[in-house]
């Protein structure tokens, strides 16, 4: 698979260690969490979850994409409330492990130095939920206290001063309901039914958990339309495919237009048979070059809405 997405999101662990982002074994947390919540017939909704959740996450405000673990639930605890998902929620927040029994210091200072490795956040607020800490635990008089409890209690104060770049997500939107793929097709323009009738693109519908347009574009099938046969040159293939993107970019502003959503929607563009075509029709040893290259021509026209392009 082909990702144009650049920048890696990081996660630190609780033992101070950072982690690539695995949008898998979150939607596998939420899958799980679902059918514990007695909602088995829900948990489809957990991949566009997790992928409101990485959107999210790319946008956010930070000279380094880092997170922990419990703002990572904390945003997912927040969308799948938002959605009407209370039980869910409760199951995936119940779900997170537990930490090792170690006893600390709760001075402010040892704290922080405690949590720097912990949380991902700005030192500011780093600062400021350490000292909240210390307060609540200075309260009960508590002078020394295990990992899992220090742990629980900055999470919470982390929850409550999160900050603004994880406040908001995808899924709060103007989108009410979904919208079907049958909707979507009485919007488009003549010669993008044309491309759906031959096959050579497919628009799935659009759920408000992720408001993005999926775009599935399939290059035999539009060879075919077009009467392209191989061997095929470059000089044949190229303007057939910014005609391609013209229609894509037509589709895109009905939809767009249509949804009247605050920001522009995210596009998500599939071409299931990118390396097929490739070695089939055009006879290429760079397959991976040429796929980029052939795919940058399709997005040309929405290249500024494009948030993930691969290859499957």
């Amino acid at each position: 698979m082909y990702n144009n997405r650049t920048n890696q999101i990081l996660i630190r662990d609780n033992d101070g260690g950072v982690n690539p982002f695995d949008p898998e074994q979150l939607q596998l947390r939420l899958s799980a969490a679902f059918h514990r919540a007695g909602l088995p017939d829900e948990s489809y909704v957990a991949d566009d979850m997790v992928l409101a959740l990485e959107y999210t996450l790319r946008r956010a405000a930070r000279p380094e994409l880092i997170f922990s673990y419990g703002e990572i639930d904390a945003a997912l605890i927040r969308i799948l409330e938002s959605n009407g998902f209370a039980q869910a929620a409760e199951a995936y927040r119940l779900s997170s492990p537990g930490e090792r029994l170690i006893e600390l210091s709760t001075s402010a200072d040892t704290l922080q130095e405690f949590l720097t490795s912990h949380l991902a956040c700005s030192p500011e607020r780093l600062t400021k939920i350490s000292k909240m800490c210390a307060d609540a635990l200075g309260t009960l008089n508590i002078e020394s206290a295990s990992l899992h409890l220090i742990l629980e209690l900055a999470r919470h104060y982390e929850r409550e001063t999160v900050e603004a770049d994880l406040l908001e997500h995808p899924a709060t939107t103007t989108l009410e309901t979904v919208f079907t793929r049958q909707e979507i097709i009485a919007l488009l323009p003549e010669n993008a039914v044309g491309l759906l009738k031959c096959g050579a693109l497919r628009i799935n519908g659009i759920s408000p958990v992720f408001p993005a347009v999926r775009v599935f574009f399939f290059m035999e099938n539009f060879a075919a339309h077009c009467n392209l046969h191989a061997p095929l040159t470059e000089l044949e293939l190229y303007p057939a495919l910014y005609s391609a993107a013209a229609v894509l970019e037509d589709a895109y502003k009905a939809i767009s237009a249509k949804l009247a959503l605050t920001d522009p929607p995210p596009v998500l563009m599939t071409i299931p048979d990118m390396f097929d075509f490739i070695y089939r029709t055009i006879g290429s040893t760079k397959a991976d070059t040429m796929a980029v290259e052939l795919a940058g021509i399709l997005c040309s026209r929405i290249n500024s809405n494009i948030y993930h392009t691969s290859f499957v």
